[in-house]
């Protein structure tokens, strides 16, 4: 990030919030990143995500709720004073991005003008823990095993061991092990070493290594290296706590009942229900076709039947496609973006080569 242009915020609810701010042409709207990106001429709000970077990490994954951090970033706005602001979020665990800017759109969908996903696309928040989601929706006792057999691959055993009592010290002992698997030039390999149960931990233990991919420079390597080291392991795995446990689904629980049919199932939410589920504003979604964790197609599904104004495109990459693809998809969400004032419609979908 340029220093010059970082704030510092505390939230209403006590963390301190380390982000960009950029005023930018104020004839555009104001873009909102949940992960660290760059355009040109917008103006621009771009924190470090909580756990991360300069903002604050708590080791409790109690912390990391979905909504809380959804109305984290509407605090940081209410701070600056914008409006007319449009959210953009990539990935699915890592710092989450994507379910942020999901939770942004569920709890305060008159906040934004538009929505953007890459890489992981919109899903509708689910009032039960990862693995009771996979045993009554999926009907299997094994959802890696049902992963396998239907989808040929498993996804998230990978989840398990971020889960565990202890792995923070396994991975700050292994950062660099760690960091050439999630970086790695061959996305095949997210099919033998993150997804499979054990696997990740198999790698991690024995500190094996992969080359990391050319889309990053060796000034980037560095810099996210040493981000990685400073400040350790133990905040960002509650990104994975929070969820593969109870605990975001028992932020749904409570007195107020609602009933919400979705995805072709019911969900129940008994306390904070989400003031939208299905979206009505315009929705980006830059699926990869060669991420076999977040597989573009079951990204792909979710958004089109829970967004009415869906723009898609497929990039022929893996998870990634902000690096690995840049210009293809800054061009296209450039586009996406003009076309939100002018009302142009674009291509439902297109696969970049």
């Amino acid at each position: 990030m340029d220093q010059s242009l970082c704030k510092y915020f505390t939230t209403s609810r006590g963390f301190v919030y380390h982000y960009l701010f950029s005023t930018g042409n104020i004839s555009k709207p104001t873009l909102l990143f949940t992960r660290a990106f760059r355009k040109k001429d917008y103006p621009l709000v771009v924190p470090d995500m909580l756990g991360y970077g300069g903002t604050s990490k708590p080791i409790n994954p109690i912390h990391y709720k979905h909504r809380l951090m959804a109305r984290d970033m509407v605090d940081i706005l209410d701070v600056e004073n914008v409006d007319h602001v449009i959210v953009i979020g990539h990935d699915l665990k890592h710092c989450r991005g994507s379910v942020i800017t999901s939770c942004t759109a569920n709890y305060y969908p008159d906040r934004f003008l538009a929505f953007g996903f890459l890489s992981v696309g919109y899903y509708p928040p689910i009032s039960m823990s990862y693995e009771a989601t996979m045993q009554k929706h999926v009907l299997a006792t094994d959802a890696d095993v049902w992963f396998k057999s239907t989808l040929g691959t498993e996804l998230f055993g990978y989840w398990a061991f971020f889960s565990e009592e202890g792995p923070r010290d396994k991975l700050d002992d292994s950062t660099e092990s760690l960091y050439s698997l999630l970086y790695c030039d061959d996305p095949e390999l997210w099919k033998r070493h993150m997804g499979p149960p054990g696997a990740m931990k198999a790698w991690i233990e024995n500190k094996q290594m992969t080359e990391v991919g050319s889309f990053l420079t060796e000034e980037d390597r560095q810099v996210q290296r040493e981000e990685l080291r400073k400040g350790g392991f133990a905040a960002p795995i509650c990104y994975y706590k929070v969820v593969y446990t109870t605990i975001e689904a028992d932020d749904f629980q409570g007195n107020a009942h609602r009933t919400v049919p979705t995805l072709s199932m019911l969900i129940s939410f008994e306390a904070n229900p989400p003031t939208a589920l299905k979206l009505t504003k315009p929705v980006f979604f830059g699926g990869a076709l060669k991420d076999f964790i977040a597989l573009y197609s079951l990204n792909e599904a979710s958004t089109k039947e829970s967004c009415e104004d869906a723009t898609i495109h497929i990039y022929n990459m893996g998870r990634w496609i902000h690096m690995q693809a840049k210009d293809e998809t800054s061009r296209d969400m450039s586009m996406w973006i003009h076309g939100l004032d002018s009302g142009v419609k674009h291509s439902k979908l297109r696969k970049t080569s």
